[in-house]
């Protein structure tokens, strides 16, 4: 959902991934048939992973995506949560659907 996923910058820290990419995927792969939304890293321990529907209303679009004070603290925070969240795609995300690439 963002650039700035909490596993990719420890890979980055310790030269296991120096060079990262990132696909820009078309929202409307939510749409397709069993795709899920962890609410948090996604092969953790007791990370909910829950169907689109159900997890739309609590992704924090506010805190990822608009002008915020990211020096404080509490929003650093908050960012920090929003950023775990996953789109778990079953089987593969349909080429069409990949729109760019940085």
């Amino acid at each position: 959902m963002t650039r700035n996923h909490p596993m990719c910058n420890a890979a980055q820290r310790v030269g296991r991934l120096p060079n990262p990419r990132y696909l820009m995927i078309n929202p409307e792969v939510l749409e397709i048939e069993g795709v899920k939304i962890s609410l948090g890293i996604a092969n953790s321990t007791h990370v909910e992973i829950i169907p689109v529907g159900d997890a739309i209303p609590l992704l924090d679009v506010e805190v990822l995506y608009t002008r915020t004070d990211w020096f404080d603290p509490g929003i650093q925070t908050w960012l920090q949560a929003a950023e775990k969240f996953e789109v778990l795609v079953p089987d593969r995300v349909p080429r069409e659907m990949i729109v760019g690439a940085y």
